[in-house]
């Protein structure tokens, strides 16, 4: 599993090359893992369309965020959003609105009760069963999937997508501690 190095979006990883726990090996430029698009570079889009041969953008942000700060378009590539929360889920995206109403911490959710939302909400539920379909039924080139800083949403779906892979629970972890430590850093920076 290797970072892409990309000028707009700092969070980039290849899930290529991690194995199963039968030995076989996830094939390289297939399956991205990033953070949001809305500031790749004119040079990052033709990384993506050229070695990558990307088929497929999956925006996991909600639709306030995605109106936001819209990802921009990389030819040959199907964009759709599939958010995983529902807008009225108040503190769980990085809308405006909302970091306005994050001022009163304690009104936002924790880490730990947002991921127990995402797998006890139904619709929730639906939109990642939705998401791991499109990935799992991109055949030719290469699907990409992202979030804000891409961590949690997008940490999460990897997570699924791994252990559907069979990839062993250790190496999931591994690239689950790379994708938020590196998210960590760019919101930093």
């Amino acid at each position: 599993m290797g970072k892409i190095y990309l000028e707009g979006a700092d969070n980039t990883r290849d899930l290529g090359g991690l194995k199963t726990t039968e030995g076989a090996v996830i094939k390289d430029k297939h399956l991205i893992r990033s953070n949001r698009l809305s500031r790749i570079t004119q040079k990052d889009k033709i990384l993506l369309e050229t070695e990558y041969h990307l088929q497929k953008i999956l925006d996991l942000r909600t639709p306030m965020e995605v109106e936001q700060e819209p990802d921009l378009e990389v030819a040959g590539a199907v964009y759709e959003n599939i958010p995983f929360f529902m807008e009225s889920m108040v503190g769980v995206s990085r809308e405006q609105e909302t970091r306005k109403q994050m001022l009163h911490m304690e009104e936002f959710p924790e880490m730990s009760d947002i991921y127990k939302m995402m797998i006890k909400e139904e619709f929730c539920r639906k939109q990642i069963s939705q998401a791991v379909r499109e990935i799992m039924n991109t055949k030719n080139g290469a699907v990409l999937w992202h979030c804000t800083e891409g961590k949690d949403r997008c940490g999460l779906l990897s997570a699924t997508i791994l252990f559907l892979l069979d990839v062993s629970a250790r190496q999931c972890q591994r690239c689950c501690d790379k994708q938020q430590r590196d998210g960590r850093l760019s919101k930093d920076q």
